[in-house]
């Protein structure tokens, strides 16, 4: 939300002012060399942050996008990124077909191609070519596939439910968990009008795919299918009898609490599962401490129950189609606190570090906090066990990451204080 920018001078220098308190992301690009990217932490002991970038001349790929006769016209635009998720870069095809690239890095890198005329824009991908390595290919031809259509029908819609729709995935590589995983590559809106409605998905690459049928918060089983051209199957989705999930939230005394956030977040399996979004959602409970979910899609939820000035409770339930799934307690447990300082070498407090906490069996969200104007950091209302603590120490001390173990209690206040002793030491 906050983006400086500036120009190197004649010494290759340059001054950006007004930072956000916060972390920084870098990103340097210049003429024919690779653009470098780097974090530069807040905040410095001067308040100054600095960074030196060392750029490499970048190597030149071309290409040619071909299309067959019965396959997508362009225009077309090609996108180069980088399998380790560093950087991407996007270029237009030429109306002869040709595409260049000037300054890509010698890595292995994954290329795309959707339609579209603008650079940075979105689009479908039509085709990928993986592991293109620049300076060790400098040509590429990419032939783009037939379009395909896929049919079928959706069954048990529910007419008076909320909007229906046919969702297809394929598997891509996702750079940031270094694995294939399956990705939404076309949504598909359907009229609810009956308890069968047909749908027909056009204009698909040649692969194979998921097709899954979605109505509200209930959705079908994923169906594989591979799209190839003249294929006469159809698709049969049939969407289950959705649940309800009820309970009870009690506080510490096992009385009713009254205004309790309630969410329910449906959890997925590992790359067998094709992933789908994550349906999160959120009810209040009464003065009797109940709440009620409808139409819940059999499979793997968490529910978790909140309440101020009281330790979350979290589960972790299967609901099975068309079930009526009653928690009797729901228990909203008395928390501990954690509380420290911060204080540099000559013992003044520290303003604005990032502090970091997570329980040792990982079991929740890691939490984040920064320091105050006295160096004191405080989380509260966590669940019982043993914490680690961290925090950068290059904003301290010019070192690396310092991490303490607490041990929280309910009831009691655990403390941790950090202090710099001398230039990379805390």
């Amino acid at each position: 939300s906050h983006t400086r920018e500036g120009r190197t001078d004649e010494s290759g220098r340059v001054l950006l002012q007004d930072l956000p308190e916060d972390d920084v992301l870098c990103r340097v690009r210049a003429p024919g060399m690779q653009e470098a990217t780097a974090v530069v932490p807040y905040p410095r002991v001067d308040d100054q942050r600095k960074l030196e970038v060392t750029l490499t001349k970048g190597v030149v790929l071309t290409g040619q996008v071909l299309s067959p006769d019965d396959g997508p016209q362009g225009p077309f635009v090609v996108r180069a990124t980088r399998r380790d998720g560093r950087s991407s870069a996007e270029v237009r095809v030429d109306a002869d077909g040709s595409f260049r690239f000037p300054n890509l890095g010698e890595t292995a890198t994954d290329l795309s191609v959707r339609r579209g005329r603008v650079v940075g824009g979105s689009g479908e991908v039509l085709t990928r070519i993986e592991n293109v390595v620049p300076g060790v290919e400098s040509h590429v031809d990419i032939l783009l596939p037939a379009l395909v259509s896929l049919k079928g029908a959706v069954y048990d819609v529910d007419p008076a439910g909320p909007a229906l729709g046919v969702v297809v995935e394929a598997r891509r590589y996702d750079p940031e968990q270094e694995r294939y995983a399956w990705q939404v590559v076309r949504r598909v809106g359907l009229p609810a009008d009956d308890d069968v409605v047909s749908f027909e998905v056009a204009g698909l690459p040649v692969g194979r795919y998921t097709l899954r049928a979605v109505q509200g918060q209930i959705d079908s089983d994923a169906v594989a299918i591979q799209a190839e051209p003249e294929s006469d199957r159809e698709v049969e989705l049939i969407l289950p009898a959705g649940a309800r999930v009820a309970g009870t939230v009690l506080d510490a005394e096992h009385g009713p609490v009254l205004g309790a956030d309630v969410r329910l977040t449906r959890l997925h399996g590992e790359d067998s599962v094709p992933v789908f979004e994550a349906a999160s959602l959120r009810s209040t409970t009464d003065e009797r401490g109940n709440f009620v979910f409808d139409r819940i899609a059999p499979g793997l939820w968490r529910l978790e129950a909140s309440d101020v000035e009281q330790t979350p409770a979290s589960h972790d339930i299967r609901v099975r189609e068309g079930e009526v799934l009653v928690l009797d307690e729901v228990v909203l447990a008395e928390g501990g606190a954690l509380e420290g300082t911060l204080e540099d070498a000559e013992g003044r407090p520290l303003d604005g570090v990032l502090v970091q906490v997570e329980r040792y069996d990982r079991d929740g969200a890691r939490l984040t906090t920064r320091s105050h104007h006295d160096g004191l950091f405080r989380l509260r209302h966590l669940r019982a066990g043993l914490y680690r603590v961290w925090v950068d120490a290059l904003t301290i001390a010019g070192g690396p990451r310092v991490e303490a173990v607490a041990q929280v209690r309910a009831g009691e206040t655990a403390l941790v204080d950090f202090r710099a002793v001398e230039e990379g030491t805390i």
